[in-house]
């Protein structure tokens, strides 16, 4: 439970310093989920496995999330 009080606590650092996109790299799952910031809120985009990353604030940045895992 304490994970899940420490992730809250940093996602609203992170609204509060208006953060344009952060990431969140899940191992454990195969996932890679991408946080834009839209009107106030960060709507996620959940990628798995061999789907391309898009990062709006980095077109020309391209991997898939098993590239990013393997590193």
């Amino acid at each position: 439970m304490l994970g899940v009080y420490k992730f809250s606590v940093e996602r609203d650092y992170i609204q509060k310093t208006c953060l344009r996109e952060y990431w969140i790299v899940d191992p454990l799952k195969n996932i890679v989920t991408v946080c834009l910031l839209e009107k106030g809120s960060y709507p996620q985009i959940v990628f798995i496995e061999n789907q391309q990353i898009i990062s709006t604030l980095f077109p020309a940045l391209t991997f898939t999330v098993q590239q990013t895992l393997s590193t």
